[in-house]
C-alpha cells in the first residue's frame, strides 16, 4: 500500500511539472506571436538572438512592448534600430554616487 501511493505521488507531481512546462511553452509561444506582429522581420531576429543571450532582458522587452501596445503608442512595426535603441535603455546601468556630508563638531 505504501509502495503504491509513493507512485502516486510521484505521477501526481509528474504530472504537475508537465502541466507547467505546457503552460510555460504556450506564454513563450504567445509572446513570439506578439513580437512577429509588433516588429519587422529584422527587429524580430534581433529579438531572438537576446532571447538566446539574455532571457530576463528579453522578458524585459517584451513587457514593455506588450504594455506599450495595450496603451496603444505604439505607432506602426518597431525597426531593429528601435529595438537597439530600447535594449541600449534598458541595459544602461545608472551609476550611483553617494556622497557623504559630515557635520563639523567644534569649532569650526
Amino acid at each position: 500500500m505504501g509502495e503504491e501511493e509513493l507512485e502516486a505521488a510521484q505521477n501526481k507531481k509528474l504530472q504537475e511539472r508537465i502541466a507547467e512546462i505546457q503552460q510555460a511553452q504556450q506564454v513563450e509561444h504567445q509572446k513570439r506571436n506578439l513580437l512577429k506582429y509588433l516588429l519587422t522581420p529584422s527587429a524580430y531576429e534581433r529579438m531572438m538572438n537576446v532571447y538566446h543571450a539574455n532571457k530576463n532582458l528579453y522578458n524585459q522587452v517584451v513587457s514593455t512592448l506588450a504594455y506599450l501596445a495595450q496603451n496603444k503608442r505604439l505607432s506602426g512595426k518597431i525597426t531593429e534600430e528601435q529595438v537597439v535603441s530600447l535594449l541600449t535603455q534598458l541595459t544602461t546601468k545608472k551609476e550611483t554616487k553617494i556622497e557623504i556630508k559630515r557635520k563639523g563638531f567644534g569649532n569650526e
